[in-house]
């Protein structure tokens, strides 16, 4: 109960915080319209150097530590959001992860079939929830990765380098991020709509025609929720630290946009070896976002609108189809008297 009240509480803490991020937008118009900040006050360090601040170890340490290198460079508002995120994701983790210790000690568990385990690992919501929770760190640590790294920029210009790049005051800010998987005018592109065709007509006839060793299983409520809170996750801050920190990072230290998209897409496939043993969608993707981000003059914005809506499309297929579970066959029960 008190781990439980810690991560409410920190996360409550984070979400005070979302009109300031949302701030942070270019425009603001329509219903989410409030208080306005520049883009480049944003990402300007208020305290520690103003030259030459570390493009690497910063966002790096970060990532890890959420807030880190907002709370030294005075953006403490900032600080304060991915942190308390950070520590909300760490409470509900333990939380859910003891959630499914106790149901895998259950007799249920123990006495299923190896295909009913890896249903309930991608269906049962207590696996959900583990999933979520541990993926808002990783949520906290993109965004506080970016953030840094957006902030090193102009503090190293006066060296030559990231040229490449736009003025703070016209790169993406974190209202921008995310708020891009709500703009549907992006669909008019072809390089938005194509990829987004091919993905739904995929998922469709996976649907249709689970195959011989599936089944289509019911989608829930939470189903839905789940596929919204994970996709719009990994949308916004996978792309905001792949495509947002590591491309141009790598393409500042190789010299090259080619091998800089080559070496954050390799990244990027790595990332999901957990979810697949060979990453080669990944490793296509993430080169089709580094190569849609340079082309939109370093803007994320549709690239994250393809990355959240492909996985709602690919989440959809993860818990509309289940393994089809053989009945336990026993001999006829014979009674001699």
């Amino acid at each position: 109960m008190r781990a439980s009240k810690v991560a409410g509480f920190s996360i409550c803490i984070c979400l005070l915080y979302t009109p300031k991020l949302l701030g942070d937008t270019k425009d603001n118009t329509g219903p989410l319209e409030v208080e306005n900040s520049s883009t480049k006050e944003l990402f300007t360090p208020k305290t520690g150097p103003k030259k030459n601040r570390g493009d690497g170890w910063r966002p790096l340490l970060s990532f890890f530590l959420p807030g880190f290198d907002q709370h030294a460079a005075g953006q403490n508002a900032y600080g304060i959001g991915y942190s308390a995120l950070a520590i909300g994701a760490i409470q509900w983790s333990s939380i859910a992860a003891d959630n499914v210790e106790k149901f895998e000690k259950s007799e249920r568990y123990l006495t299923a079939t190896d295909d009913e385990k890896e249903n309930y690992e991608n269906l049962k919501p207590i696996y959900q929830e583990r999933s979520i929770a541990s993926q808002f760190y990783t949520v906290a640590g993109g965004f506080s990765a970016y953030h840094s790294f957006r902030t090193s920029v102009d503090t190293r210009r006066h060296l030559g380098e990231y040229e490449f790049l736009p003025d703070n005051s016209e790169a993406d800010s974190i209202g921008d991020i995310l708020l891009a998987p709500f703009d549907f005018t992006l669909l008019k592109e072809p390089t938005t709509s194509i990829p987004l065709l091919i993905i739904a007509g995929i998922a469709a006839g996976a649907l249709q025609n689970p195959g011989d060793d599936f089944e289509k299983d019911p989608y829930t409520t939470t189903d839905a929720v789940n596929t919204a809170v994970i996709s719009f996750n990994a949308g916004t801050n996978e792309e905001a630290l792949f495509r947002g920190w590591l491309f141009p990072y790598f393409t500042e230290h190789t010299g090259s946009v080619f091998w800089g998209n080559v070496s954050q897409s390799v990244l990027f496939a790595a990332a999901h070896l957990g979810q697949t043993s060979v990453p080669i969608v990944q490793l296509t993707l993430g080169y089709y976002f580094g190569w849609l981000t340079e082309r939109n003059n370093w803007s994320m914005r549709e690239a994250v609108f393809i990355h959240a809506w492909w996985d709602v499309f690919a989440l959809s297929i993860q818990y509309g189809i289940r393994k089809k579970t053989e009945p336990i066959w026993l001999p006829p029960l014979k009674i001699v008297f």
